[in-house]
């Protein structure tokens, strides 16, 4: 078998750039930059006017958090059942054997969704939309954003699932997955709702 050299790796390297950079546009990230891209532009520039409905709904959805902020018990429980569901689809689409391309297509749909977020938020407040509907995603996104990569090496990237392994391992990868998952809820509960209410009196919104 014939032997490389470093040497010849790292020329190799540099004789094919563009190769490496669309393998990393290959990849879930680049998969999921690229689709908010695509939804920024098609948003902007073909479909302005029809995104004043999810504009509308983006209003609604925040005078609904301002109205469960007193009522923090069942916005709790709200946000424990609506991210418990996306969990289970993301664990169950892990078991399939589709998995790797699932989850391409989650990273697809997931930076569409924030392309149209932010867009409408920017179409109903101007560009301080932008800092508003920021502000409704941290930092709580940020933590289910670490959770769905998790999930991803945890079905995919990992060497050893084929290999037996044993109880008290599995026992970890459950509770770093419900750790995470925690604590996703508890910033989007108790810590986001704060930081819109200062974002929204800081631009009189």
């Amino acid at each position: 078998m014939k032997q490389y050299s470093y040497y010849d790796a790292y020329h190799r390297q540099r004789k094919f750039p563009m190769t490496i950079r669309l393998h990393r546009w290959r990849s879930k990230r680049g998969v999921f930059l690229l689709s908010f891209f695509i939804a920024l532009v098609l948003v902007r520039f073909f479909l302005w006017e029809e995104i004043t409905e999810v504009a509308g709904w983006s209003r609604i959805c925040l005078e609904r958090l301002d109205a469960n902020i007193s009522d923090s018990r069942n916005f709790f429980w709200y946000v424990v059942i609506r991210r418990s569901e996306l969990l289970l689809l993301l664990t169950l689409c892990g078991l399939t054997r589709m998995r790797k391309a699932l989850y391409y297509v989650a990273s697809g749909l997931g930076g569409i969704w924030l392309g149209i977020f932010l867009m409408s938020f920017l179409k109903i407040y101007g560009w301080k939309g932008l800092l508003l509907g920021a502000a409704a995603l941290l930092p709580q996104w940020i933590v289910y954003g670490m959770l769905f990569a998790y999930l991803y090496w945890l079905f995919i990237r990992r060497k050893e699932l084929e290999s037996r392994e044993s109880l008290p391992r599995y026992l970890l990868y459950v509770l770093g997955l419900f750790g995470m998952m925690a604590s996703g809820i508890y910033l989007e509960c108790f810590v986001n709702p704060l930081l819109i209410v200062f974002v929204k009196n800081l631009f009189v919104l």
